[in-house]
């Protein structure tokens, strides 16, 4: 398919070498040689460009430049474009995914996308919702509990009423029976 190429090359431009016909035989042959690895589409693209715009026999590097600037055109028309501002590509990665679940039935779901420190992760579902917090306890408890949170050195007490309360760093703890001031 190359030679055939050439040969039309050579067809086309023989007018300019009347005086040396076995020199410009053996042109278009090297020509061909040099052009045989070639992609044949590209080099049909080429030699098109070429025939249109100039009147001389091309070389190999003339052909070649015309494939590359090709390519080039080509690689730059299916480069992506630009995300517009804000665009977040975690967060409509997640979207996509999360849409692809919804299909499955809701006992199939393992768990969800999320974005976790601006990556898109799997997140498994907790099945079973915590536990509500605990707004108060008993107040016949509190002793109990106080004694149990001083013990292991817990950053909060419960009042007698049997709401929790943090400790203030560097103050006594006022539940504390051996502190001046208790609760």
């Amino acid at each position: 398919m190359i030679h055939e190429m050439i040969g039309e090359l050579k067809v086309r431009f023989q007018h300019g070498c009347a005086n040396d016909p076995e020199g410009y035989k053996a042109r278009c042959g090297l020509l061909a040689e040099d052009m045989a690895d070639a992609p044949p589409l590209l080099l049909r693209l080429a030699i098109a460009q070429w025939v249109r715009e100039s009147p001389f026999l091309p070389t190999a590097a003339d052909l070649t430049r015309i494939m590359r600037e090709e390519l080039e055109r080509r690689d730059k028309a299916a480069a992506p474009a630009e995300p517009p501002p804000g665009y977040d590509w975690a967060a409509s990665f997640c979207n996509l995914r999360n849409a692809a679940l919804e299909r499955l039935p809701t006992d199939e779901r393992r768990g969800e996308w999320a974005v976790v420190n601006g990556e898109p992760k799997l997140v498994p579902f907790h099945r079973d919702p915590p536990p509500p917090p605990i707004d108060r306890i008993d107040p016949s408890q509190v002793e109990i509990r106080n004694r149990a949170l001083r013990k292991y050195g817990a950053t909060f007490r419960y009042d007698r009423n049997g709401r929790d309360f943090d400790l203030k760093p560097g103050e006594p703890d006022p539940t504390d029976p051996s502190s001046a001031e208790p609760l």
